[in-house]
């Protein structure tokens, strides 16, 4: 059970993600964007579902597609934070 919610923790922290962008700006409905962050928050929440719940294992591919996630949103988070540190810096 607990190495079922150690490996639903990337899950977690992309369903943290998902909220987040999904709050940062106004959306509408025929917004693609917004529509995938939330199929995206979906699964994420599912697999921790299973995982408390039932002490279900995501598979592997779910492992590697969460691991993605968080490595291409961290890495534009700190893109960003980089790019604002050195505009506003100078202003």
């Amino acid at each position: 059970m607990i190495l079922a919610i150690i490996t639903a923790l990337p899950s977690a922290i992309v369903a943290y993600m998902m909220i987040c962008r999904l709050n940062a700006k106004k959306r509408r409905l025929s917004d693609l964007e917004g529509w995938a962050f939330l199929l995206l928050l979906g699964g994420a929440v599912y697999t921790v579902y299973t995982a408390v719940s039932y002490g279900k294992l995501p598979t592997m591919g779910k492992l590697f597609l969460d691991f993605g996630i968080c490595l291409y949103f961290g890495s534009r988070e700190i893109r960003t934070s980089q790019w604002r540190k050195r505009r506003f810096r100078h202003g």
